[in-house]
């Protein structure tokens, strides 16, 4: 149902807790020019510095269908 609406699930994870959220896939180009790839995430209302850990694509449209965020404070 996410991946319909034009969003990628994600997962963002903290030692503490795993959130599952949806990203706006305009975003990804903007975080791959970072060769860090950290970006900042607004989640529920609070600015949180993250680094993609792992991104699922799909082999034959090369989209992508999950990805895995950690919080960079917590690495």
């Amino acid at each position: 149902k996410i991946r319909r609406q034009g969003r990628i699930p994600a997962v963002f994870q903290t030692k503490e807790q795993s959130l599952s959220i949806e990203l706006d896939p305009k975003m990804l180009p903007k975080v791959y020019q970072s060769a860090k790839r950290v970006f900042n995430l607004d989640l529920e209302g609070k600015m949180r510095p993250v680094v993609i850990k792992d991104i699922q694509i799909d082999p034959i449209r090369r989209v992508p269908l999950h990805i895995d965020l950690f919080d960079v404070d917590e690495e």
